[in-house]
């Protein structure tokens, strides 16, 4: 693909450990990259809270091609095991809203999802396992991936990652968590 034709990434969640990471390597290679923050403002990034902003709430150069990656999600365990509709209403509802408006502008995406979805005893898992999630956010993870394919008639792409392990003391990972 020449440079002119690349996609542009739109980072939903660059503010977080992965999508920061991310944003920063997308920005310095393609300048028109979008990083977007719900609630922790970060320099160069436009705001984009799942529930309450749209597709069109974001400022798109005309002249780019945008590809979709979807960090955004809330990922504290504790907190959506406590009010697992609350979460829902964002891991799942508002996301598969976004889906559906990016699908509509014709925009691919790659939603960044977990291994949450599967039980984790056996391992060796493969996209058609059917092993139901075990806790909340893999169920929410997994409802979301489902819609995705279904909504997009499969022209998506599903990223699963295991929990994200760093090193400053308040990152949202998972030793850091214990560590809490």
């Amino acid at each position: 693909m020449a440079e002119d034709q690349q996609l542009t990434p739109i980072i939903f969640g660059a503010s977080g450990l992965l999508g920061s990471h991310l944003y920063r390597h997308f920005v310095s290679t393609r300048p028109n990259s979008i990083g977007t923050y719900g609630h922790n403002p970060q320099p160069g990034m436009q705001q984009f809270q799942l529930q309450e902003h749209t597709l069109s709430d974001l400022t798109l150069d005309t002249s780019c091609q945008y590809i979709a990656i979807i960090c955004a999600s809330l990922t504290n365990i504790g907190a959506i095991n406590a009010e697992p509709e609350k979460a829902a209403q964002v891991n799942v509802e508002a996301t598969l809203a976004l889906i559906k408006a990016l699908h509509q502008q014709q925009i691919p995406i790659i939603f960044v999802s977990s291994d949450n979805v599967f039980t984790g005893d056996t391992g060796g898992y493969t996209d058609d396992s059917l092993a139901p999630a075990v806790s909340e956010y893999g169920k929410q993870k997994r409802c979301v991936e489902n819609a995705l394919m279904s909504l997009t008639e499969g022209q998506a792409c599903i990223l699963r990652l295991a929990k994200i392990i760093g090193s400053p003391g308040a990152d949202g990972t998972i030793l850091n968590d214990i560590a809490g």
